[in-house]
């Protein structure tokens, strides 16, 4: 839910793998097998081995980072035929059908055994999912109920309530154009009603027109000022462009007319959370889940904790959520978020791996599920996950840069400069992404070129104490000690409470010579960060300076 990039100072972790054992294709029920961890041994080959960390997904109902290291294997031994009976089975379990019956022929054809593919297309049919949600929320139940609408409409004699109705449908197939036809044609028909109005402001909200969404909802409102729809639709509006006062006074009309309705109190709790007024939002998400206790109304209240850093609490309003709609993949996802906020990484993956049974396609459960895996040391799988990301969608920046991270502390230097340009290629901001480059930069000793980062970083934002840090290090370890103080230096003069960079100064300003401007640096920073892992070698030097313990 949230972005995590981190700099590792000067150290990179190298990952400690099990091997595993294949797992023999069994002769009972066809797919049963990928639901069974596979057992650890120390002869597996390398493709060997990513089959049976796919098998650990499997296991985990997690089928896109499974795919993902199926065909690692593959790539790397195409005869390996247990791998294509387990791919196809994930392929199946993702309803993604004819994938799965390549996969499966495949294995069939591999261990000479015709008679499969009869097993294979039942077991196929059996597993294929229900109806799909509505891509955006409306007065359906799911899409086939829309289809439905849509398909059994009868243009003659319709009147406009029902083209808004088959507007509704359309919104819910995703299909918003059409959507705002059929509310335009309802419009002229009768353009008293201003739900019509309404019904199409909110179609420009979702596609991000709000400028003209607000239009439709002043429209409505001026039509019939009781429309509390209208109202609170006017506010989520107008929050969008920052025009808070409006927004809080559109919310409060709203409530005026329908007070105690709980998705405007939810709203207006976001808006004073937004504007620092914690007092006010908690009592508007409190009072919202006494009148509609319902998941989103906790989601809603457990989503301020976090903001708030009351992370067991988030997590305890998230576990409600979960329980009242144990089908919502969103509310998975923000328990497991939750506890990787705590630093519990495992509690984190198992709600993560929930979340994405729920839905494999969600992406934010799939990068905070590889920062868990991060945090955890395993690298492997953490690159499977953001692998699997970027093979949907290779413009994410922020995956790409995690994977990044994960090669790093592998070793892999390489792929991670790989992963690391991609990120900077595709964000605009690119300041952190550039920090990560240049210290793997530094780390197989191209240092100008990791100077270049940070030099652009800091054309970025001159204000920023990181970045000045960051060059200094590298001025450090290019043996440039005069460039390397005054970074520091510059670091903090902008942020004098940034404790590692008196540590940093300090043995500069030992090589320089200059003994007691590097006792008064150990001493800042011990004093500003008492408890830190550096803590023996600060006091180390001090004593070597002269200066003693502390």
């Amino acid at each position: 839910m949230y972005r995590k990039l981190i700099y590792v100072m000067l150290t990179a972790c190298l990952a400690s793998l099990t091997l595993l054992a294949p797992v023999a294709a069994q002769d009972t029920e066809l797919c049963d097998v990928i639901q069974t961890e596979p057992t650890a041994t120390t002869d597996a080959s390398p493709a060997e081995t990513l089959m049976n960390t796919g098998l650990q997904m499997t296991a985990r109902n997690d089928f896109d980072t499974a795919i993902t290291l199926f065909s690692q294997a593959l790539d790397l031994d195409p005869e390996l035929s247990d791998a294509y009976l387990y791919r196809g089975c994930s392929y199946a379990n993702n309803n993604e059908a004819d994938s799965a019956i390549a996969d499966l022929q495949t294995y069939s054809a591999l261990t000479e055994n015709p008679d499969l593919m009869t097993d294979v297309e039942a077991y196929i049919a059996s597993i294929m999912s229900g109806p799909l949600p509505c891509v955006a929320g409306t007065s359906y139940v799911d899409q086939t109920e829309a289809r439905n609408t849509v398909n059994g409409f009868i243009e003659q004699g319709a009147t406009a309530e029902d083209i808004n109705d088959r507007g509704l449908a359309f919104i819910c197939l995703g299909d918003y154009e059409a959507a705002i036809r059929d509310f335009s044609r309802a419009l002229d028909l009768d353009k008293n009603d201003s739900r019509y109005y309404a019904n199409r402001g909110y179609v420009y909200d979702l596609q991000g027109r709000t400028e003209e969404a607000i239009l439709e909802y002043e429209q409505a409102i001026s039509i019939d000022p009781q429309n509390a729809i209208a109202w609170n639709n006017l506010g989520f509006a107008q929050v969008l462009l920052e025009d808070y006062d409006e927004a809080l006074d559109a919310y409060n009309e709203s409530l005026k007319i329908e007070a105690g309705d709980d998705v405007t109190l939810v709203n207006r709790g976001d808006l004073y959370a937004l504007l620092g007024r914690y007092e006010d939002a908690e009592v508007d998400y409190n009072e919202a889940i006494a009148v509609n206790p319902i998941g989103i109304n906790y989601n809603a209240r457990g989503l301020f904790y976090l903001d708030v850093g009351f992370y067991q609490d988030a997590i305890n309003d998230f576990i409600t959520s979960a329980e009242l709609d144990p089908e919502n993949a969103i509310y998975f996802n923000n328990i497991g978020y939750g506890y990787y906020l705590l630093g519990d990484y495992e509690n984190a993956v198992t709600y993560l791996d929930q979340s994405l049974a729920l839905d494999s396609s969600y992406p934010i459960a799939r990068r905070n599920r590889g920062l868990a895996y991060w945090r955890m040391g395993e690298f492997a799988l953490c690159i499977a996950d953001y692998t699997v990301r970027l093979s949907v969608d290779p413009t994410d920046d922020i995956s790409a840069n995690n994977r990044g991270l994960c090669h790093e502390d592998l070793g892999q230097y390489d792929l991670a400069i790989e992963d690391f340009t991609r990120a900077i290629e595709n964000n605009d901001v690119q300041i952190v992404e550039l920090h990560n480059r240049s210290r793997v930069l530094r780390f197989v000793e191209r240092y100008d070129e990791a100077l270049t980062d940070l030099d652009l970083a800091i054309d970025l934002d001159p204000s920023d104490p990181l970045s000045f840090n960051y060059r200094g290090i590298v001025y450090d370890f290019m043996g440039d000690m005069p460039n390397a103080l005054s970074d520091y230096s510059q670091s903090i003069a902008l942020d004098p409470q940034y404790a590692i960079v008196y540590y940093n100064r300090a043995y500069v300003n030992q090589q320089l010579g200059n003994v007691s401007a590097a006792i008064d640096d150990l001493e800042t920073f011990l004093d500003l960060d008492p408890n830190t892992i550096y803590r023996e070698d600060a006091e180390a030097l001090l004593t070597e300076l002269g200066a003693g313990g502390s």
